[in-house]
């Protein structure tokens, strides 16, 4: 059995300033998975209408003890079979 393709994640300047502003710590936990299924299995993700490369990853709205975790969506593209492009990260507190 073939060992999978791990790509590395290139993080750009815009969604280093968009980790930062929503708050580094807080994020984490919601991005570790998508950050595993972008290492291993990237083009799963769907490519976003209109455009050829650009791909969305999104996590779960979470509502627990009260309290709502905003989705967050992580806009990226497939660099080549090794790198992950990281564009831009935000978040969506709507259903």
């Amino acid at each position: 059995m073939s060992k999978p393709i791990l790509r590395e994640l290139i993080e750009s300047e815009d969604y280093l300033d968009q980790l930062e502003k929503l708050g580094a710590q807080e994020t984490d936990e919601r991005l570790r998975g998508i950050m595993w299924s972008l290492t291993l299995r990237a083009e799963e993700w769907p490519v976003v209408e209109g455009f050829k490369r650009l791909r969305l990853a999104k996590t779960d709205l979470v509502r627990s003890g009260g309290k709502v975790k905003p989705r967050l969506q992580v806009w990226f593209e497939i660099r080549d079979s090794h790198h992950v492009d990281l564009l831009y990260l935000d978040q969506d507190d709507e259903d």
